[in-house]
Formats: structure tokens, C-alpha cells, sequence
């Protein structure tokens, strides 16, 4: 039923004991339920319209649905498809997270420094990153902490960089040090020779190979089981976000006692950063197209910031027209293609970088409206961590600027692929289960009349001392014993036999 493999009868008349209270457009999923289940619309006691009122109009219709009795925690999913479709996805969150007993179904933010704690020479780390979420740039930081800028070398694939690549590994592998083979969804064709190369060599202690990639669906599976993976994606959430910044950012940076300028303006990019990023939740609202700012913009902010705020900079000698230009035009502006776009960055450019927030008077002032993020009197890593760890969990449209309906579609949409993609796997798991002689035979046969053609016409193929001819007729010798009784031969004669195609 969640899924739409029941149907329900049609018919223009409303159904029988339909709420008032519940949207028209909403009477056929509302039939669906009361054919298949109806115990279960007897339980909810709909024609209490006073029960059911804040549940219809509810921004987090998820949270007011009434307490109902002999209703199980799917079920209370089902009624939220039946009347609230908009809020379905977090429905199906809170399902899932109340049935887990986790607190959120987001991964925590990728750590480098436990990821290279359970590695080991001879196992690849691979690093499977999303549009718009650059892993090389946070790796190089870290190599550089870990071992030094000069332990460290990357390589972007592509553009006949492979024996270049080969040369690289083995020099690393030979001396320890660390070596980053980016951009690999590229070369995919290439991979299984590094994998060869890889299963040949015998590294040094303290080497280490880090591989970048987009999903691809040819990538080698071998490659894959041999590596040590991990997903390397922009977290969801202005507050996950913030959070994966300042874990991956030296605390020393933003607690800088004798600059506090510099720690306020670095933290309220940081805070921008978040919302660039966020926005793209909403497309295409939010932005018109999906832009990859990326932690190689933040980083560029970071230089810049820095420059600007030597020690002992006061909010009145910082240059606003500057910074603007700089992020408008240079770094994350040169992204945006439309004029729509540009000036959303230039709004939001003229909210977080002034004195009202950033000056020695902003402590307390609110830097989003409408969510508890506000500037600390006291600028600190400790202080910034916990104004972030106050944000909620998710982001409602209001904090970018956005009207309620957004959420709505976006939700429907986000579900409904939900819907679709566990319809794909139960019609899968289905067919699992399922021998199907003639669609085999259709697909095996070709393989083997190829094989007896080849059998039949080529003398080196077939095992010394068998009779070709004989063979071509005979039903008792199978094409897997040909083959073994082949491979026999070959290892004790120790020669090599050659087929020419």
C-alpha cells in the first residue's frame, strides 16, 4: 500500500466518512486505506474535527499527530501519506530514527585522522565525493599536519597522467610517503592496471594511497573491496555544516584572544559558507542551477580574511567594499551565471560582512534570523561551538528567505522518490526469487555456440590428444570440463598456448 502496488476502486463520490476537516484532493488515497485497512480508520477517529485541526494545518504535521490507540508507528507513516503528503519525508525520518533509536539517520562529519588510524600500507583509501564536495583540498591539510607538505604529492587523473601515476606510486611506495590519485570516475578504463601494480607491491610502513572519485557505476569491484571507503559529501544542515568547518579548521584559528576581529569574521564565513551551500536544498528556488561551492572556496575566504585582519584591527579599519568585491567577483561570485543569482549573493554579502555583526559591539547580535545563532560577546572556538550546537537539526525556508510552500513541494518530491526506489526493490527482490529457464537459455546460448564454434575451428584451443572432430559431436564432455582439462595441460607442459581471434 505505502508503495503503490494496491490500487483502490475509482469512483467520483466521496467516501464514505471522510473528515471535513481533510483536503478534497486527498479522497483517493483516503479510499485506498479504508478498502485495504479499514480497522485502521475506525482506530483514528476522524470525525473528531477538534483532534485533528492543528494536525491539518500544521507546519511540523509530523510532531501534532494526535495520540492514537492500537496504532502502530508505520501506521501513524500511512495516515501522514493519506492526508499530509507534504510532510511525509519527515515522517519517514522520525520513523526510521524512533525505530533505530538514533537521533539523526545523517552520518557524523568524515574524520581523516580515524579514517587513516584503520589503514594500512597495502590498502587503498578511497574517498567518494559528491559535486560540490572537494576531499583533496581537506586531505592536503591534513597530510601537511600529519606527515608535511613535502611527504604529501596529488595527482589529478586524465589527460594521459597514467604513466606519470605509475611512476608516482611506485617512488611513494618506495620511500612512504603519502600520494593522492584524484578524479579516478576519469579513468575508470585505466583502473584495473593499478590495481595490478597495487597487488605488486610491497610498500614502505609508512605509505599511504588516497583515491578520489565520483560514484561510477563501471568503477572495478575488486578495486573496491580492496579499499578502505568512505563517503565525502556536504553534509545537510546549516548546523552539520558549521560543525564539519570548525572540526576541520585549527581551533587556534578562531581563538585568537589578541584578534578577536579576525576570529568573528572567520567564523562569519563559515556561517556564509553554510548558507551558499544550503540553499542549493531548494533549487530552483534557492539558486537557479546547482553551484559547486566547494571547501576550495572557503578556504580561499579564509586566505583573504586573514590578510585583511592583521593583529590589533578594529571593525573601523576593515575595508567592506573590498571584501565584498573580493567574494562577489574572485571567489564564490565566480560561480553564479545569472543576475538572479548575484544578487542574492550580494544580499546575503551585505547581511554577514558589516560592522553590526562583526564590530566590537556585535556580541549578541543575531548573525540568522529567526534561529539562535548569534554572535558571542566573547569570540572562542569553545563559544562558536556552542552557539552552532543550538541550531536545530533541520532548516526551515524561513532562515533563506523562502515561503513555506518551498518545503512543501520539496518534500513531496523527495518522497515520492523514496516511494520509488523501494517500489524498485521489492519488484527486484521479487524477481530474485524467480527461475526463469527460457530467459536463461536466451542469454547462455550464444556463449555457448560461440564456444563450440571455437571448439570445433581452432586446433590450440582443445587439450592435447583429444580428437577435435570427435568432440564437435559428443554430448558427454561439457565446455567447464574442456576449459579445466585445458588449463591441466597447460600448467604441466608449462607452455602457453595463443588464440588468435
Amino acid at each position: 500500500m505505502f508503495t503503490g502496488s494496491l490500487v483502490a476502486s475509482v469512483s467520483e463520490v466521496a467516501p464514505r466518512g471522510y473528515p471535513s476537516w481533510a483536503p478534497a484532493e486527498r479522497q483517493g488515497a483516503f479510499r485506498l486505506v479504508q478498502e485495504h485497512l479499514p480497522h485502521l480508520i475506525q482506530a483514528l477517529e476522524l470525525d473528531n474535527a477538534g483532534k485533528w485541526q492543528r494536525f491539518s494545518t500544521s507546519l511540523e504535521a509530523e510532531r501534532d499527530l494526535p495520540s492514537l490507540r492500537g496504532v502502530s508507528t508505520f501506521q501513524r507513516v500511512l495516515v501522514m501519506q493519506v492526508f499530509r503528503p507534504d510532510r511525509l519525508q519527515s515522517a519517514l525520518l522520525q520513523f526510521v530514527c524512533d525505530l533505530l533509536r538514533i537521533e539523526s539517520v545523517s552520518p557524523p562529519p568524515l574524520s581523516l585522522a580515524a579514517l587513516y588510524e584503520e589503514s594500512y600500507p597495502d590498502t587503498p583509501l578511497l574517498l567518494i565525493s559528491s559535486p560540490g564536495a572537494d576531499a583533496s583540498k581537506e586531505l592536503e591539510e591534513y597530510a601537511a599536519k600529519t606527515i608535511g607538505a613535502g611527504q604529501y604529492e596529488e595527482l589529478a587523473m586524465g589527460g594521459g597522467q597514467q604513466e606519470i601515476a605509475m611512476q608516482m606510486l611506485r617512488s611513494a611506495a618506495q620511500q612512504g610517503t603519502w600520494l593522492c590519485l584524484k578524479n579516478l570516475h576519469l579513468v575508470v578504463a585505466w583502473l584495473p592496471n593499478l590495481e595490478k601494480v597495487l597487488s605488486g607491491l610491497e610498500p614502505h610502513p609508512e605509505f599511504r594511497l588516497w583515491l578520489t572519485s565520483e560514484p561510477h557505476n563501471l568503477f572495478p569491484s575488486i578495486l573496491l573491496q580492496q579499499s578502505l571507503k568512505a563517503t565525502f559529501e556536504s553534509p545537510p544542515g546549516i548546523k552539520k555544516n558549521l560543525q564539519r568547518t570548525m572540526e576541520n579548521w585549527d581551533p587556534t584559528t578562531m581563538d585568537e584572544s589578541s584578534n578577536p576581529m579576525r576570529s568573528r569574521m572567520i567564523f562569519l564565513l563559515a556561517c556564509f559558507h553554510a548558507v551558499m551551500q544550503e540553499r542549493r536544498t531548494y533549487l530552483p528556488q534557492g539558486w537557479t542551477k546547482f553551484y559547486e561551492f566547494s571547501y576550495g572556496d572557503l578556504k580561499a575566504g579564509t586566505f583573504v580574511l586573514q590578510s585583511m585582519t592583521p593583529p590589533g584591527t578594529q571593525a573601523g579599519d576593515m575595508d567592506w567594499e573590498a571584501i565584498h568585491g573580493l567574494m562577489e567577483d574572485a571567489i564564490y561570485g565566480g560561480r553564479v551565471e545569472t543576475s538572479q543569482d548575484m544578487r542574492v549573493l550580494k544580499a546575503y554579502l551585505n547581511t554577514f560582512f558589516t560592522d553590526r555583526v562583526a564590530g566590537d559591539r556585535g556580541g549578541g547580535q543575531e548573525i540568522l534570523p529567526g534561529t539562535p545563532l548569534r554572535m558571542p560577546a566573547t569570540p572562542s572556538y569553545e563559544a562558536f561551538k556552542k552557539v552552532v550546537s543550538q541550531l536545530p537539526d533541520s532548516d526551515a525556508p524561513y532562515i533563506f528567505g523562502l515561503p513555506d510552500n518551498i518545503e512543501r513541494s520539496l518534500q513531496r518530491a523527495t518522497s515520492a522518490q523514496v516511494i520509488n526506489q523501494l517500489r524498485a526493490l521489492s519488484t527486484g527482490a521479487g524477481e530474485a526469487h524467480k527461475y526463469d529457464r527460457e530467459r536463461w537459455r536466451a542469454q547462455l546460448n550464444p556463449i555457448l555456440e560461440l564456444w563450440q564454434t571455437l571448439a570445433g575451428s581452432a586446433p590450440g584451443i582443445l587439450p592435447k590428444g583429444r580428437d577435435t572432430g570427435s568432440r564437435k559431436g559428443s554430448a558427454s564432455d561439457s565446455p567447464i570440463h574442456d576449459f579445466v582439462a585445458m588449463e591441466f595441460d597447460n600448467r604441466c607442459s608449462c607452455s602457453t598456448t595463443q588464440l588468435v581471434l
